[in-house]
């Protein structure tokens, strides 16, 4: 969603859940298949994602979504360590079962080399390069590789300033897909700029990403470790 004011980015989390790692594959079907669709179901969240942090293998992924025939996350994110001829797998399988669940990965990635097999054979949909690894120059680069052939959602947890970044990427990228953001906040940061409302969050023009640091919040709070003097 551009705008030449207010620019809106559209936000990623909350809505995902995070698949479950268990011995027993039954159990482990059994458990999030349940997670995923009462997620779904209700929530409230428009959209779910899933995310296995590499935790399934590819036939337990589609067995997985053969138990959510109701259900389709609007993605399923690093499921199994990423292959592309396992991947071309799974989107066939996704386009054969009518879903529209897209596929994300690449957030442990550290070059963008590391992402052109599976741009090339067009079996990732969501492009998650780490924000803070790639830059945003990195991130940038990113998007214009990929193009008509899937969306940028960078990967980010743990920055809030990685979260004002993918915002602002969001503004210049024509395929930029959601902003990741874990539950942050921060009393020595000053975001006024910045308002999240229905899922989506301003942008503001000014310079420095428009923020600003409490400086009297920061003294009270920096612990010095030692001082250098020349």
């Amino acid at each position: 969603m551009v705008e030449d004011s207010g620019q809106t980015g559209l936000l990623g989390v909350p809505g995902r859940y995070i698949a479950s790692y268990q011995s027993d594959s039954e159990a482990q079907i059994s458990r999030d298949g349940k997670q995923i669709a009462y997620a779904c179901g209700r929530s409230g969240y428009p959209e779910v994602r899933v995310d296995a942090n590499d935790g399934y293998s590819p036939e337990l992924t589609r067995r997985l979504l053969r138990e959510l025939p109701d259900f389709q996350p609007a993605f399923v994110e690093e499921m199994f360590p990423e292959n592309v001829d396992h991947y071309r797998e799974l989107k066939a399988f996704l386009n054969q079962q009518h879903l529209k669940t897209l596929i994300a990965d690449g957030e442990g990635q550290s070059k963008l080399e590391g992402l052109m097999p599976y741009m090339e054979a067009r079996v990732v949909d969501v492009y998650q390069a780490d924000m803070n690894r790639f830059g945003i120059e990195g991130i940038m680069q990113e998007a214009a590789s990929v193009g008509t052939r899937g969306f940028i959602g960078p990967h980010n947890w743990g920055s809030l300033v990685g979260f004002y970044m993918i915002l602002h990427i969001g503004r210049a990228i024509a395929n930029f897909y959601r902003a990741e953001n874990d539950p942050l906040d921060s009393d020595v940061l000053i975001a006024d700029g910045y308002v999240i409302r229905d899922g989506s969050a301003t942008v503001p023009d000014e310079p420095g990403f428009g923020l600003k640091i409490n400086g009297e919040r920061f003294a009270s709070t920096i612990k010095p470790r030692f001082d250098l003097r020349l």
